[in-house]
């Protein structure tokens, strides 16, 4: 199950395009360069990677295909930076990009369109990893938890976060000890556990208020085994996890996972650097 793309109707679209200066081609005053690096700094993506360019390679086809194609927590945060970037060259008089009439209505418009897609984004989205991108099962259940992330309905999609950190901890202990970890022999919380004395052993984690916060980690992932069982559609339960408290465990699971793949990045930069 893919992401699904940004919500934004005709209208929305319109006014968009009408602020940004996008009738041209263009997008307010970017080069090519300026707006590849806007972007990137923006929200990541690198809008000349090729994934975006189906429907020509202008600024604004670029930016018209990142609309269709990412979820509404990308596509609301890049607005929020391109009307801020708007808002600064009104304020100096750098109106020379605009090929349309921009009314304050369209603008107010183009603020509601943000604040809606932003406010569909209260749970932080996956950070981009290399671990298991090879593995078609795990690129698919990453899909389907920034899926339950991007459609803010994280009770739904509970389920798939414990198959994903469950896949997760079992690529990183693999890659930490060089051995495959059997698919039924630890449980969740254990494999964390497991995960965390590697971790020191390879002295990847420099102090003690790490080893704790991470060691409470354990409880949380093991409390996160009933819940798959019998409050998710993982099995037809009558009922399911009350949505405030599923936003509360992809919050914090989601951070741990932000963590993990932070320090093996940080491990992976310092071994490539020994042998530069």
């Amino acid at each position: 199950m893919l992401p699904r793309m940004a919500r934004l109707n005709f209208h929305e679209k319109a006014s968009l395009e009408r602020v940004l200066g996008m009738g041209s081609g263009y997008v307010l005053d970017f080069s090519n360069n300026t707006f590849a690096e806007f972007v990137q700094d923006a929200v990541g993506l690198n809008p000349y990677c090729g994934k975006y360019d189906r429907n020509g390679t202008s600024k604004a086809n670029l930016l018209r295909t990142i609309w269709k194609d990412e979820p509404d927590h990308t596509v609301g945060k890049l607005l929020e930076h391109l009307m801020t970037h708007e808002h600064r060259l009104v304020v100096s008089g750098r109106t020379d990009y605009v090929r349309e009439r921009v009314s304050d209505t369209d603008r107010a418009e183009c603020w509601a369109v943000i604040t809606r897609l932003r406010k569909a984004a209260e749970i932080d989205s996956l950070p981009s990893m290399t671990l298991g991108n090879s593995l078609e099962s795990f690129r698919l259940v990453k899909q389907e938890v920034e899926t339950a992330i991007s459609e803010n309905k994280p009770e739904i999609g509970i389920d798939r976060l414990h198959t994903f950190i469950t896949q997760y901890l079992r690529l990183l202990i693999q890659k930490r000890s060089g051995a495959d970890v059997p698919n039924s022999d630890k449980p969740l919380h254990s494999l964390l556990g497991e995960y965390i004395k590697l971790a020191q052993s390879a002295g990847l984690i420099k102090t003690e208020i790490t080893i704790r916060i991470l060691k409470a980690s354990i409880s949380i992932l093991e409390a996160l085994n009933p819940i798959r069982n019998d409050l998710s559609l993982a099995h037809p339960n009558p009922s399911i996890i009350p949505k405030d408290e599923a936003q509360l465990a992809f919050t914090s699971i989601i951070g741990l996972v932000r963590f993990l793949n932070s320090i093996e990045e940080r491990s992976d930069a310092d071994w490539e650097a020994l042998w530069a």
